[in-house]
């Protein structure tokens, strides 16, 4: 009976520990460190897997970054066995412009086969300065720019000291850790106090679009940094690509000059510069370079293909008209005008012939002469001659004014004599022949001719085409 009693004590005393046996259980080396900036701590952590079967876990600290202290695990996944367990590190890497305060981080590994097996635990992080003096702040207008906008800068020092201090201050701007631009000023700071500094960096009209990085870094009397901030400041890709047309006159050529060029701060893409000009003119357009010419209605188009350009990169076009020709096209134009312009307003003679059926001795041809004075003003002394072949007889019979006739070796000249002629004035002169023999053929009629005096009292004279007669 005693034994049946001892044995239920122990029982009894031992259960609840099994009942409150966790299934994970973690262990720190230390819950409160202290580090210095610049300095990395190390902590331990011990995993124990207390069930009766292996587990993976999975290891979290949170937050990974905070205040400056970042944060490093040796392992992710730890992988027990059951009933093991195994001591991973946990590193807190303090920068130099970490905050001067306690952090604290909470430490959590959990089961990746059950999530409600899990355990943590925090760890405070106190950080203490090396330096009495540091970047307090560092402010920016604006995080975004376009290219050529200047970043306003205010970035304040402080010094926690009981001495004044001298330091230096250099801003940095940088992209890809490239120094664009730097400022480097000296202050003094006194005791217990703080200096605020207002500086300006301007981004390049050309500057690569992207993310950049803006640095504060504050460095003792012996050059030592001693403390610094950052500020990630983004400037947008900005296409810009523009055209410029100049324009030279000579005597006689004319050049064009087309300069297109990249303003923006990206790679521009491929494109065409297209000149047009009515189709007229392509005998006087001379382009140069490589182009493509196209024709569309009555207009021509000129093509340079622009390849890519980089921001700042300019390319040329050019082409000439070459007014010679539009000079020689001009006169030649003009002479036509003139030419046609005396020959609506100048005197006229028009040969007509009327006949029906076959030419034969019996035929009775009439001759018309059409006599106009086109010109603006009166002509005087009008002389109109006509010639009969010896093939023909002139028939005396006038419908109109009756001319002079005599004969000739060459056959019978027809003449009328008349004063003058009116501006628009026409007159028609008629006379009739006949066969001397029967024809079977045609009949070619010589010119006839109109002599008179223009205004300038200058005597001119004028001939009509040759007629032919054919038997109908």
């Amino acid at each position: 009976m005693n034994k049946i009693i001892l044995t239920f004590l122990l029982v009894a005393i031992l259960l609840p520990s099994f009942v409150l046996a966790k299934d994970v259980e973690i262990a720190l080396s230390a819950a409160d460190m202290v580090g210095y900036t610049e300095e990395m701590l190390s902590l331990d952590l011990t995993i124990r897997n207390n069930q009766d079967k292996d587990d993976r876990f999975s290891v979290n600290i949170w937050p990974p970054f905070w205040e400056g202290v970042n944060t490093i695990l040796e392992k992710y996944i730890v992988s027990l066995s059951a009933k093991a367990s195994e001591t991973i590190k946990i590193y807190f890497d303090i920068p130099i412009n970490a905050e001067e305060k306690i952090s604290v981080f909470n430490i959590t590994v959990k089961s990746l086969t059950n999530s409600s097996i899990a355990e943590s635990q925090n760890v405070n992080i106190r950080v203490i300065r090396k330096s009495p003096l540091y970047v307090s702040d560092l402010k920016v207008d604006k995080h975004v720019f376009n290219p050529g906008e200047s970043v306003n800068i205010v970035t304040s020092v402080a010094n926690k000291g009981d001495e004044p201090a001298r330091v230096n201050l250099q801003t940095t701007l940088k992209k890809l850790g490239q120094v664009i631009e730097k400022l480097e000023e000296n202050l003094d700071v006194e005791q217990k106090g703080s200096k605020k500094i207002e500086q300006k960096i301007t981004f390049d009209k050309y500057a690569e679009p992207g993310t950049y990085m803006l640095d504060a870094e504050l460095r003792d009397s012996t050059n030592k940094l001693v403390s610094f901030k950052s500020e990630s400041l983004k400037l947008n890709a900005v296409p810009n690509v523009t055209h410029q047309k100049i324009v030279s006159y000579g005597l006689l050529l004319q050049t064009v000059v087309i300069k297109v060029k990249n303003e923006g701060n990206i790679e521009s893409t491929s494109f065409y510069v297209t000149e047009d000009i009515p189709g007229f003119m392509k005998s006087f357009f001379y382009p140069t370079g490589d182009w493509t010419e196209e024709k569309i209605y009555d207009r021509i188009l000129y093509h340079w293909l622009v390849p890519s350009l980089m921001p700042g990169e300019e390319r040329i076009m050019k082409y000439e008209i070459n007014l010679w020709y539009g000079w020689v096209v001009s006169i030649i134009v003009v002479a036509c005008v003139v030419v046609a312009f005396r020959y609506v307003f100048t005197p006229q003679i028009v040969k007509r012939h009327k006949l029906f059926g076959p030419i034969t001795r019996e035929s009775e041809i009439i001759i018309s002469l059409d006599v106009r004075n086109r010109s603006r003003h009166e002509i005087k002394n009008v002389v109109v001659r006509d010639l009969v072949p010896p093939i023909l007889k002139v028939v005396r019979k006038f419908e109109t004014l009756k001319p002079m006739i005599k004969a000739t070796p060459s056959g019978t000249e027809v003449v009328w004599k008349l004063a003058s002629m009116k501006p628009r004035e026409e007159r028609i002169l008629t006379y009739r022949v006949m066969p001397v023999v029967d024809m079977t053929g045609s009949l070619k009629l010589p010119k006839a001719r109109i002599s008179y005096t223009d205004r300038k009292k200058m005597e001119k004279s004028i001939v009509s085409k040759t007629v032919l007669i054919k038997p109908s």
